[in-house]
């Protein structure tokens, strides 16, 4: 690193250059940051950056899986409390069956954690290559399906 990059804890000079002549709003309360003099936010005290942004983030494979492990997990969710309500309340129903209400269950664990681990690991599925990027959404949309089939078998057979 050379001398005259700043690191990231003295304040960078060319964040007040930027905000000389700029009505730029904070990120955090809002507050109109022109002619700023330090690296903080005079209303709320956090800490600013300046920083380059893409112009077209690539997030459409984030986005495909995301809507593919969201419509499973959501589907598996509502079975499981559309089986507990007619269980507990239904004069017609024995109760809640292992057999029938566990898959539901499983099935809302693993998508609701795969769900979870996709939303955690954002930015590296964002940093990978395309070819990853779109093959890891196809397994998101393949995993919410097998699931829903495996409790329609499941539901099915009982």
């Amino acid at each position: 690193m050379s001398q005259n990059t700043p690191t990231s804890t003295e304040p960078s000079s060319l964040l007040p250059t930027y905000l000389a002549t700029r009505d730029e709003p904070c990120p955090s309360c809002g507050y109109n940051l022109r002619a700023l003099k330090t690296d903080r936010c005079p209303e709320c005290n956090q800490q600013l950056v300046l920083c380059v942004g893409l112009a077209e983030p690539r997030m459409a494979a984030f986005i495909t899986g995301l809507v593919g492990l969201a419509m499973g997990f959501g589907f598996c969710v509502i079975l499981v409390v559309f089986f507990v309500i007619e269980g507990l309340t239904s004069k017609y129903s024995d109760g809640l069956r292992w057999e029938v209400f566990g898959p539901m269950v499983i099935g809302s664990v693993v998508l609701g954690a795969t769900l979870w681990c996709w939303l955690r690991w954002r930015g590296a599925i964002c940093r990978a290559s395309a070819t990853r990027r779109w093959t890891l959404a196809t397994v998101c949309f393949l995993t919410s399906g097998v699931t829903v089939w495996l409790i329609f078998v499941v539901l099915r057979d009982r």
